[in-house]
This record gives structure tokens, sequence and C-alpha cells, in this order.
């Protein structure tokens, strides 16, 4: 998989049972999850918990690149 920033938040398969880190929700082998590698954080897809999160880092991302406005309009 190539990703475009280190450390980039992403949707994996669970390689093992773990719980959320929001609900504490178990993730059984083989279901989705949004991980978090800076942070060691694992998100379900079952109580939306891993599509908040993605939506939450996506707006700040997007804040973060906000172009600047450019000229002024009469």
């Amino acid at each position: 998989m190539n990703f475009k920033y280190p450390n980039e938040p992403q949707w994996i398969v669970s390689s093992t049972n773990t719980k959320c880190s929001n609900c504490y929700t178990k993730i059984k082998r083989g279901n989705d999850a949004y991980y978090f590698p800076l942070y060691e954080k694992i998100y379900c897809d079952i109580n939306d918990c891993g599509f908040i999160r993605e939506r939450e880092e996506n707006a700040r991302i997007a804040r973060q690149f906000k172009p600047e406005p450019v000229g002024v309009l009469l």
C-alpha cells in the first residue's frame, strides 16, 4: 500500500482480536478498523467510531491546508 505520509491513519483488517480505543467494543480478527499508527490507537466500524474519527481527521487536514484568499473582490 502506498501512503502519502508516514504514520498516516488508515483502514486496516484486524489481524488479532482487540478492543476499540473509543468504546471498548471487541474487534474480532478479520474485521475492518481505523488505525492510527502514530498514537497506536484503533477504532471500530461497528459503532461508527472509525468513521467519526476518519471524518475528524479529514476535517483537521482540510483546515491545515486551507488556501489563503487571493485578492479582494469588489
